[in-house]
């Protein structure tokens, strides 16, 4: 699959000849370990196009062959580091020119994700597949890959740990696989089982207290793909469909390291596709949509009531939701993951909030509609700026009209004139020296 081919052949690939010549070394002069580390350096710089350093090589061939490489760093301003990869190799393929590994073990990695940027193959440059000279990779080049203290870096350099295993059929395709967040609680954790022989894989998913189970499928990537793809054919497609059930919003947040938004049990739909002809094309366009309800909610660290009343100048603590509803739409961009929220919908007793936000590069942009009174009336309120600390505007044309509105009658009259004064202060740029409506 090639979601792990390169990653793998690359590091592997400046070794796999050590362990062929271990096969026949009894009968030929062998390179010292050391030597073999700097032809190893050479051929991995050679195939990522940046320069590497492998601190130790070691193999052996008994009592079971076995070829190791210790401390292998890039040389970028933020490296991507290995401290132990090791593969245990079956000798019979090796006979006959041909790679395979029973099991591949990573112990401990970082990879900052800006980093990868540089290395050839991130546009598609690196040919897919392949051996190193005359030695080829086998139908099934390596049967099982573990991986534990994995810290994938993001952009905003935060690290998250991971673990994990799959086992592979021949293609890269795994007949299972899982992938867990280490350290969090409660557990997270995806595993993958392929059904039957088919293209498809069974999504479970234990995360925040609920599930997230569905149906991924891979098939190769038509002429015509969608906008986006790298290329215009080859390659594969990834789709899925997944359903969310009773997900904890403040868990799942924080089980990614961020600052949760929004607190409650979450169930809905979600939609996945991505295309590419590698790992980091494939990254570069995942799209999700996912349809959510979350019942109860609340909305922390802001009070929608306190944001109306002082003009957004205040709005310190919470706001208690009977229902929050809407779709929420991810994509990859250089800067990071943009969040696009639409058709959000926040009820609470008599009160109902509407309308659109933006998540990008830790900032908010939001334009909400306050209806005071359902279906009469829509204060705006608008939130821009980091997402720690965002500004917090409500147009003062609307809210002096809300308190006109309450001089004439309570209630009904409230959402009148808050609608009049904010069709005042579109059309006319409001007044300045509206003050806020009184507190009740």
């Amino acid at each position: 699959m090639p979601l792990r081919r390169k990653t793998l052949w690359t590091v592997l690939g400046g070794v796999a000849a050590v362990v062929a010549l271990s096969a026949v070394g009894v009968a030929l002069w062998l390179p010292s370990e050391e030597q073999l580390a700097r032809r190893a350096e050479a051929a991995v710089e050679e195939a990522l196009g940046v320069p590497v350093t492998i601190g130790a090589l070691h193999w052996q061939l008994l009592p079971q062959p076995m070829v190791e490489v210790r401390d292998v760093a890039t040389r970028q301003d933020s490296p991507v580091r290995l401290q132990r990869l090791a593969g245990w190799p079956q000798l019979r393929p090796l006979l006959h020119g041909e790679i395979a590994f029973d099991r591949v073990l990573l112990d401990g990695a970082t990879i900052p994700q800006p980093s990868l940027r540089a290395f050839r193959g991130a546009d598609g440059a690196v040919a897919d597949g392949g051996g190193t000279g005359r030695w080829q990779p086998a139908a099934v080049p390596v049967r099982r890959v573990e991986f534990r203290n994995v810290a994938w870096v993001g952009r905003r350099g935060i690290p998250l740990e991971f673990e994990g295993q799959a086992d592979f059929e021949a293609g890269w395709k795994p007949r299972t696989a899982t992938l867990a967040r280490q350290g969090v609680q409660p557990p997270a954790q995806v595993t993958l089982e392929r059904d039957g022989n088919d293209d498809r894989w069974r999504v479970t998913t234990a995360i925040a207290g609920g599930s997230w189970d569905g149906l991924v499928a891979l098939a190769p990537r038509s002429a015509d793909s969608a906008p986006g793809a790298s290329g215009p054919a080859g390659g594969v497609r990834i789709t899925g469909e997944l359903e969310p059930k009773g997900v904890e919003v403040r868990q799942l947040t924080e089980t990614f390291k961020r600052n949760p938004v929004v607190a409650g049990r979450a169930s809905g739909r979600t939609t996945l596709s991505a295309e590419g002809d590698d790992a980091q094309s494939l990254l570069r366009s995942l799209r999700t949509r996912t349809t959510f309800t979350v019942a109860p909610a609340t909305v922390l660290r802001f009070d929608l009531d306190r944001a109306i009343r002082s003009l957004g100048k205040e709005h310190a603590g919470t706001t208690p939701l009977d229902r929050l509803t809407g779709q929420l739409d991810t994509r990859n961009t250089e800067d990071g993951l943009v969040m696009r929220y639409t058709q959000l919908r926040a009820t609470s007793g008599v009160l109902t909030a509407t309308g659109n936000a933006m998540l990008a590069n830790r900032r908010i942009d939001a334009e909400l509609a306050v209806d005071l009174v359902e279906g009469v009336v829509g204060v705006p309120l608008k939130i821009t700026g980091p997402v720690g600390k965002p500004d917090i505007s409500v147009p003062a044309g609307a809210v002096a009209g809300a308190a006109v509105g309450t001089a004439v009658a309570p209630g009904i009259g409230t959402a009148i004139g808050a609608r009049i004064g904010g069709l005042i202060e579109k059309v006319f740029g409001g007044g300045d020296k509206a003050q806020a409506p009184p507190k009740r």
